[in-house]
Formats: structure tokens, C-alpha cells, sequence
């Protein structure tokens, strides 16, 4: 089965959605395990075309403390944490201390995608700025 390039490249982004809306808005402890799920296959696959595609020199893992496979799930785990938070509680100022966590995470994510993938979409966009 093929899939059209723009919808591929989205897949991972639409799991994470889906799974975030359930995760926030699911009525069942059914339904939020399914959103989980959704959103964990999110950030597998996020995490496995992050791998193949990355251009930075792969470090050994036995110098830091924390093991490669738990290092990659950080910002996802973050992300879903405050989540989980924000949707269990009854309390409307836990989304006021969801949305940093939420950002820390898509920070995190931004950061691994530029130290992966270097600097080759800024240079495009120095570039189209310059004509």
C-alpha cells in the first residue's frame, strides 16, 4: 500500500493529534487507553524515521546514564505527562501548568530534529530570504 509523500510525512503528527484529543476529551478509560496507544505509535515512528534520516554522528550511549530507548521518549513523555494532567484534573489551572510542560517537550523535539538534521532548512531559508 502506497501512500501519497504529504500524508506519510503527516502520519506520525496526525497519531499524535488524535491520541492528545483522546487523551484530553476521552470519556472511558477504554477510550484513553486506545488514545495512548495512538499516541505512543505516534512517537515510535516519529522516533524511527528521526533515527534513519538523522546526518549527526550517532554517540555511544554507554557514557551517559540513561539508556538510548528512554533517552528518545523524553519529550513524548513529557508531552503526555502534563497531558494526562491537565485531563484529570478538575481544576482549569492545570492547564495553565500543562501548556510550559507541553512546550518544553515540542522544544525538546525541535531541538533533537535541528541537532539531527543540521542546518540544512535554515540555509534554505537564508536563502529564499536573500531573493
Amino acid at each position: 500500500m502506497n501512500l501519497s509523500k504529504p500524508f506519510y510525512e503527516l502520519l506520525p503528527w496526525i497519531y499524535f493529534a488524535l491520541g492528545s484529543l483522546g487523551i484530553c476529551f476521552g470519556q472511558s478509560w477504554l477510550w484513553a487507553g486506545f488514545a495512548g496507544i495512538l499516541y505512543s505509535l505516534g512517537a515510535l515512528i516519529w522516533i524511527m524515521r528521526s533515527n534513519y534520516r538523522r546526518k549527526d554522528p550517532i554517540l555511544p550511549r554507554s557514557q551517559f546514564l540513561i539508556p538510548e530507548f528512554i533517552y528518545e521518549f523524553i519529550p513524548f513523555v513529557w508531552v503526555f505527562l502534563s497531558l494526562c494532567a491537565a485531563a484529570l484534573s478538575q481544576q482549569s489551572i492545570a492547564y495553565v501548568f500543562a501548556a510550559p510542560i507541553i512546550g518544553y517537550g515540542c522544544w525538546l523535539l525541535t531541538k533533537r530534529y535541528q541537532n539531527r538534521h543540521g542546518s540544512q532548512h535554515a540555509d534554505l531559508d537564508i536563502h529564499l530570504l536573500k531573493h
